[in-house]
């Protein structure tokens, strides 16, 4: 079955679907309803070659009537020992963006990390947050002298993380 040929988009714990939106494998969770949805993948181009990044997971729900889809981009290149601050272009309209996340990887790709952790599970300082949301980017920056300001996050040739946004349609 595919999402896109559904009435209904019920998505089960301990399912996985393809990027085509085919169901690869389900568990023996009850399904949750969700409302009426699609699942689709799209080449997203917002400037040269270099800066092409694929969306996938585009997931829109329609739930009383309120429709929203997520988009996951590329941070791109953020050698984040020497810079604060990385802009990534978003290609929406900015004003109906509802929430923007981020997912920081370590130069060997070992530890993920949400941007805004704490040094350790006890600590409640972000060591790093979105700054703000204009008409072209969401400025990601993180905290000086804190836990991503340091040589594991120098690697100035690799793609950096993800940025998770939700936003209205």
């Amino acid at each position: 079955m595919r999402i896109s040929q559904a009435s209904s988009l019920d998505i089960m714990k301990a399912s996985m679907l393809s990027a085509r939106g085919d169901l690869v494998m389900r568990g023996a969770a009850v399904p949750e309803r969700l409302g009426a949805g699609i699942m689709d993948n799209m080449l997203v181009s917002n400037g040269p070659a270099a800066d092409l990044t694929w969306e996938y997971n585009n997931i829109f729900f329609d739930v009383t009537n309120i429709r929203y889809r997520t988009r996951i981009v590329d941070i791109g290149v953020w050698n984040m020992d020497v810079t604060t601050n990385k802009n990534v272009v978003h290609g929406l309209t900015f004003t109906n963006i509802l929430f923007a996340g981020a997912i920081i990887y370590d130069n060997t790709y070992t530890n993920h990390s949400l941007i805004n952790r704490g040094v350790l599970h006890s600590d409640t300082t972000p060591q790093g947050f979105v700054d703000r949301i204009n008409n072209a980017n969401i400025k990601l920056s993180r905290l000086t002298g804190g836990f991503f300001d340091s040589v594991d996050y120098n690697n100035a040739l690799m793609n950096r993380g993800k940025v998770f946004i939700i936003y209205l349609f």
